[in-house]
C-alpha cells in the first residue's frame, strides 16, 4: 500500500546478436558470375552455379555410343569435377556443418589459365628450336583476387564484398601470395571481419 515501482531506462539497448558464421569465399571457378557476390545455401547450389555438368554421348556397357531408335547418339549429363581451390573449400564447407556463404569467382579456369602454345623460329640444323613450347600467358589470380574498387557494380576481387554486409569471414583457398594475404588482411582489419 503506497509503494509503486517506476521502471527509469537506462538509455542502454541490449545488443542483438548477429550471424558469425557467414563466409564470403573469393577464388577462381570453371563458370559462373564473375566479380559478382553469388550467395550460395547448399552445396549443391554452388555446385550448379560455379562447376556444372558437361553433355556427352552415354555409352553403353561395351564401350559404344548408346543410340535411340532413330539412330541418334544418347545424351547425359555428366557432373563436372571439383578442380579449383574454390571447389574443394565450399565442399568442405557445407560437408562441416556450413549453412550460408558468398562466392566471388574472380576469373574462370577453363580460359583464363589455359596454356597457349608458342612457336619458336624453325631453324633446319636446330632441332630443339623447332619444337613447340607452352607458355602460360593466363591471368594473375593474385591481382585478381586483390582487385580495385570502382565503386557500386564496377567493384573487382575482394572489393565485391562490400555490397555484402553479412560476410563475417573471408577465406581465399589456396591462395599463398604474400601480397595477397596482406591486402586480405587490411580489408578485414578495415571492416571488421575474420581473415
Amino acid at each position: 500500500p503506497g509503494v509503486y515501482v517506476e521502471e527509469v531506462s537506462s538509455g542502454f539497448k541490449p545488443i542483438t546478436g548477429v550471424p558469425t558464421s557467414i563466409a564470403g569465399f573469393i577464388g577462381e571457378a570453371k563458370k559462373g558470375s564473375i566479380n559478382k557476390p553469388i550467395q550460395v545455401t547448399t552445396w549443391a547450389s554452388y555446385f550448379d552455379e560455379f562447376i556444372g555438368y558437361t553433355v556427352k554421348d552415354k555409352l553403353n556397357p561395351r564401350g559404344g555410343v548408346e543410340k535411340d531408335a532413330n539412330g541418334n547418339a544418347v545424351k547425359e549429363s555428366v557432373a563436372n569435377p571439383k578442380t579449383t581451390d574454390l571447389d574443394w573449400a565450399m565442399y568442405a564447407f557445407f560437408n562441416n556443418g556450413g549453412s550460408k556463404a558468398y562466392v566471388v569467382n574472380v576469373g574462370a579456369t577453363s580460359s583464363a589459365t589455359k596454356p597457349t602454345e608458342v612457336k619458336k623460329d624453325d631453324k633446319k640444323d636446330d632441332k630443339k628450336n623447332s619444337q613447340p613450347a607452352t607458355s602460360n600467358k593466363g591471368f594473375d589470380l593474385a591481382s585478381a583476387i586483390i582487385g580495385n574498387d570502382g565503386g557500386p557494380s564496377k567493384r573487382t576481387g575482394i572489393h565485391c564484398f562490400k555490397e555484402v554486409d553479412e560476410v563475417s569471414i573471408l577465406v581465399a583457398p589456396g591462395v599463398v601470395a604474400p601480397a595477397v594475404q596482406q591486402e586480405i588482411l587490411s580489408y578485414c582489419e578495415t571492416f571488421n571481419i575474420f581473415a
